[in-house]
């Protein structure tokens, strides 16, 4: 993703269903003991139960979800320019 700069804090990511981008975090930069580590993913958070309201976490692709904000650096907005959909190929 570049900078971490431009990286918000996952505690202000929206948990609404819609996707960011958000960087997997990376330990030690010098050690990267798992391949995701450092690396961005368009995820999203896939809400709470109800109606005990527990955080089922984020969803990094399909088949791996739960994710912990902890387990991500920091997140951004998708660019306007990269938000498609199947249908139109542009965001509606």
């Amino acid at each position: 993703m570049g900078s971490e700069d431009i990286l918000r804090p996952m505690s202000e990511a929206p948990k609404d269903r819609s996707y960011i981008l958000a960087q997997f975090y990376q330990p030690d930069p010098e050690y990267n003991s798992h391949a995701w580590h450092g690396r961005t993913f368009a995820i999203r958070h896939e809400g709470y139960t109800e109606p005990s309201g527990y955080d089922m976490g984020w969803s990094l692709f399909p088949g791996y979800g739960g994710c912990s904000d902890r387990m991500f650096s920091g997140w951004m907005p998708i660019p306007e320019a990269l938000r498609t959909t199947p249908e139109t190929g542009r965001e509606e």
